[in-house]
């Protein structure tokens, strides 16, 4: 399936664009963070490929697996 490309997309079109591809794509962090991410995206006057890298960088974090400590997972006698 491919969608069409459109340049200068209205805000509200581009939204429903990244909201569309994020359904089919299912980067649940993405999908809840980029309107956020967007906003301090243009505040900070960010790259598109900074913002782009803020975005993915979200998404790799919130699906690393937990940092164990050394004392998980054992069990110690009681």
């Amino acid at each position: 399936m491919t969608f069409p490309r459109h340049r200068g997309l209205t805000e509200q079109a581009a939204q429903a664009a990244v909201d569309s591809a994020c359904r089919m794509l299912r980067p649940p962090t993405i999908r809840r963070q980029f309107g956020e991410l967007a906003d301090t995206a243009t505040r900070e006057q960010m790259t598109y490929l900074g913002f782009l890298a803020e975005l993915l960088m979200a998404e790799c974090d919130d699906r690393a697996p937990p940092l164990r400590t050394p004392d998980q997972g054992r069990r110690f006698p009681s």
